[in-house]
């Protein structure tokens, strides 16, 4: 097992070339010894442009923004959200099943380097990317220079998660823990969105449930629910729970029997040691979660997600208040195409009236 030697975080991005195109690694899979680096030493690098999506932290790497690091996005979060309104992020409308596309060789992403966090190697070389494999699984053997923050507090995840220690170039040290995306407690409103909702999903369904306080709210009232499966962009603290106490069993699912499958892990500290080496979750690359084929073949699909408003003709808008951009399309009318299109599936669009 040839390992490449550790390096400082900020000597590990003095080695990007000039113009680079660097890549990210989203969610709680943010390296952030690397990131907070970029935020503090930007002035020591040349000119870069970085590709992103829903990352949950500050975006400390952006500090360097207008002032020799551009940035274009395809994910939205309250902190950037003024900078995508005046321009300063080019933002990039576009459903999440088409990214991976998008990320390969000659795609409007495709990136020259890869900043990523994995686990430790195990004996046989492989580490693994823990709570962020959606997209970064693919884009590692793709990307000409990739850097690693090898953390031990990565949790080792099961299914697709895994990637050699030779097809990363560059390593540092990170002991940071997990970036966590805690959700508020849910309010009484949403409570009573969630009951209602809980009402529509069968037992031996498979369910998607989408972010934000009414989605995590609809988990929770699942309890009483025999025999789920989850198949989802994501997987919280919520589904854990559902997971922990039996409620999911993935017995009936025709594909990936007996795993939660999902791309990323998004929820508090606790949840990623509980992930860790769990059988029960199935990591999957976003180029099969999102895919429409993929999505296809599993009945009694029904899909959770919350938007902002409908009009009186049905149309929904998840993404803008005000002509500002609040949110991005991500994954959900991927999930809500898939299950308008199978005989048994249900798409269930939660909101305060």
């Amino acid at each position: 097992m040839a390992m490449p030697p550790f390096v400082s975080p900020i000597d590990a991005l003095r080695r990007i070339p000039a113009g680079a195109r660097v890549f990210i690694s989203p969610s709680c899979g943010e390296p952030l010894s690397l990131t907070h680096a970029l935020g503090t030493s930007w002035h020591e690098l040349p000119p870069l442009h970085l590709l992103f999506s829903m990352q949950v932290n500050d975006y400390p790497f952006l500090a360097g923004l207008g002032r020799g690091i551009t940035a274009e996005t395809w994910g939205v979060q309250p902190p950037i959200r003024a900078r995508v309104a005046d321009g300063g992020i080019d933002f990039v409308p576009i459903r999440y099943s088409r990214v991976p596309g998008e990320l390969q060789p000659g795609g409007r992403f495709s990136p020259d380097v890869a900043l990523v966090q994995v686990s430790p190697p195990d004996a046989q070389g492989n580490c693994s990317l823990g709570a962020a494999v959606g997209l970064s699984r693919d884009v590692v053997p793709r990307a000409a220079l990739v850097i690693a923050e090898i953390n031990p507090l990565v949790p080792r995840t099961m299914g697709d998660s895994l990637v050699r220690i030779e097809d990363l170039d560059i390593l540092v040290e990170g002991h940071l823990p997990p970036v966590p995306f805690v959700i508020p407690a849910p309010t009484e409103t949403e409570h009573a969105i969630a009951r209602h909702v809980a009402g529509l999903v069968p037992d031996g369904a498979t369910i998607q449930v989408g972010i934000g306080g009414i989605p995590d709210a609809v988990a929770g009232a699942l309890r009483g629910k025999n025999d789920l499966g989850v198949h989802s962009g994501m997987i919280s603290d919520s589904l854990a729970g559902l997971i922990d106490a039996g409620v999911v069993t993935n017995r009936y699912k025709p594909i990936d029997r007996g795993a939660s499958v999902t791309g990323e892990l998004m929820g508090s500290a606790a949840l990623f040691p509980w992930a860790h080496e769990n059988p029960a979750i199935g990591m999957r690359t976003t180029a099969y979660t999102h895919r429409f084929d993929t999505l296809s073949r599993i009945p009694n699909l029904v899909c959770v997600n919350s938007a902002v408003e409908v009009d009186l003709g049905g149309q929904v808008n998840a993404e803008s208040i005000g002509g500002m951009q609040v949110s991005a399309v991500g994954g959900q009318f991927d999930f809500v195409e898939a299950a308008m299109h199978g005989s048994t599936g249900r798409s269930i669009l939660a909101l305060p009236s």
